[in-house]
C-alpha cells in the first residue's frame, strides 16, 4: 500500500479497521444515521434494502413545541411533533419533558421591578424586545450597563431555587467587552452563593464554587453568545435561592446581555423553553419503529453511538436495553442469543441525549 491510500489514517492498521467497520455495517438490515439524516431498512426479497425519508421509517411525536441548537450553535425554534437534527451533523436530540420555571424570557420587562437590593447599585438594567440570539424567532434580552468602571449584577426568578430539589440553570451571554461572566443560585437572605459558574473570556477558563455546586460549564456559541451553564443537586447548601447574573472588568457605559434563561428541576440542563410570564413544560420526545422483516428476536446485534447522561436508556427493544455508562459520546455494541420478545424499538428520551446513529444486524457478534 503506497502512503498517499492512507489518507486521513496514520496507519493502515486504521484504514483496516474502517474497511472492516464498513464491511459489518454493510450488513445491517436497519440502518438510522441520523448525523447524515440516512435511514435504511430491509422489507424483504422484493425491495430488499430500501432508503426512505425520517418519518417513513420512524413514529415520532411530541406534544408541545421545542428549541434546538443549530449547525452554528444557535438556538431554533422547532414544531409541534417535530424531531430534532442537532448541530452540525451531530444526530437526534431525544429529552425527556422539563418545565422552565424562569417565567419571563420574552418578557424581562418584569425584572425591572425587582428591589434594588436585588441588583449592584453600578448597575443599570435595560431590557430589549429582541436579543439576536435566535435566527427565526425572538427573544427578549435583558442588558446590565456599568453606571463607572468595574462590575455589574442583577439577581432575578426571585426563589425559584429549592434546597430539597435537583437543580439545573442555564443562560446565554452576550459580553462585550467583559473580563468574565457569571451565573448562579443565590441566597436572598444573605447573597452568598449556593452554586456558581465563571466563565474567564480572558484565559476561556470555567471555573465553579459554592456549597451546593453540582456540574456546571460553557461553551461559545454563534454572534459572539455564550452558554453558561450550573446544577445544584438536593440537600447541598441551605435555604431557597434566586438567579443571579454578572460581568467584571466592565468600562464605565458598556453592558453584557443575558437571554434565554432556564431553571429547570433535574441535575443536567436541557434545551431552552421559551416562557412568557409563566412556566412552560415541553413534553417529551417519543421515537420508534414498529419491527417487521428487518428484525429477528432469537439473534441480532445493535450497534448504537450516541452521547447521554450516565445511566440513561438509549434505546429499548423487549428485554434489551442499553444503558449509558459515559457522558462522552460512545459506540455500544450488543448482541443477543436468545428470544427478546421485542414488537419495536424505542429510542429513550435520555435527559439531553444525543442519538447519532442506530444499526441493527440480524447476527450476534462472532466469538
Amino acid at each position: 500500500m503506497k502512503l498517499s491510500e492512507l489518507g486521513q489514517y496514520k496507519t493502515v492498521t486504521d484504514l483496516g479497521l474502517k474497511q472492516k467497520r464498513e464491511e459489518l455495517l454493510a450488513e445491517a438490515t436497519l440502518s438510522l444515521d441520523f448525523a447524515n439524516n440516512r435511514y435504511e431498512v430491509y422489507e424483504g426479497p422484493v425491495n430488499s434494502l430500501t432508503q426512505k425519508p425520517f418519518n417513513d421509517i420512524l413514529t415520532f411525536t411530541r406534544g408541545s413545541a421545542a428549541t434546538a441548537w443549530n449547525a452554528t450553535g444557535g438556538i431554533t425554534d422547532v414544531l409541534t411533533d417535530e424531531q430534532r437534527l442537532v448541530g452540525n451533523r451531530e444526530g437526534l436530540l431525544i429529552e425527556e419533558q422539563r418545565t422552565n420555571f424562569a417565567t419571563g424570557n420574552n418578557d424581562l420587562a418584569e425584572y425591572l421591578n425587582y428591589p434594588g437590593s436585588l441588583y449592584s447599585g453600578n448597575t443599570t438594567r435595560t431590557t430589549v424586545a429582541d436579543s439576536g440570539l435566535t435566527p427565526n424567532f425572538t427573544i427578549a434580552g435583558l442588558d446590565l450597563t456599568a453606571n463607572s468602571d468595574g462590575n455589574v449584577s442583577a439577581s432575578i426568578e426571585d426563589g425559584i431555587v429549592d434546597v430539597t430539589k435537583n437543580y439545573a440553570l442555564s443562560a446565554y451571554f452576550l459580553p462585550g467587552n467583559a473580563d468574565s461572566i457569571t451565573l448562579d443560585t443565590t441566597r436572598t437572605s444573605s447573597g452568598s452563593f449556593l452554586a456558581r459558574v465563571t466563565l474567564d473570556l480572558n484565559t476561556g477558563l470555567v471555573t465553579g464554587v459554592g456549597a451546593g455546586l453540582g456540574t456546571f460549564g460553557a461553551r461559545e456559541v454563534n454572534g459572539g453568545w455564550w452558554y453558561l451553564y450550573v446544577t445544584r443537586p438536593a440537600g447541598m447548601g441551605t435555604g431557597a435561592a434566586h438567579i443571579s447574573v454578572s460581568g467584571k472588568g466592565l468600562i464605565s457605559g458598556e453592558s453584557i446581555r443575558v437571554a434565554a434563561i432556564n431553571a429547570e428541576i433535574g441535575l443536567y440542563p436541557t434545551t431552552h423553553i421559551p416562557t412568557f410570564g409563566s412556566q412552560v413544560t415541553r413534553v417529551a420526545d417519543d421515537c420508534s419503529r414498529t419491527l417487521g422483516a428487518e428484525f429477528r428476536n432469537d439473534k441480532g446485534r445493535f450497534i448504537v453511538t450516541a452521547k447521554a447522561p450516565v445511566g440513561k436508556t438509549i434505546l429499548a427493544a423487549g428485554t434489551l436495553s442499553i444503558v449509558s455508562d459515559s457522558e462522552d459520546l460512545k459506540e455500544y455494541d450488543v448482541s443477543y442469543d436468545s428470544d427478546i420478545e421485542a414488537t419495536d424499538i424505542q429510542i429513550v428520551p435520555s435527559g439531553n441525549g444525543v442519538v447519532e446513529s442506530i444499526y441493527y444486524l440480524p447476527t450476534p457478534e462472532a466469538n
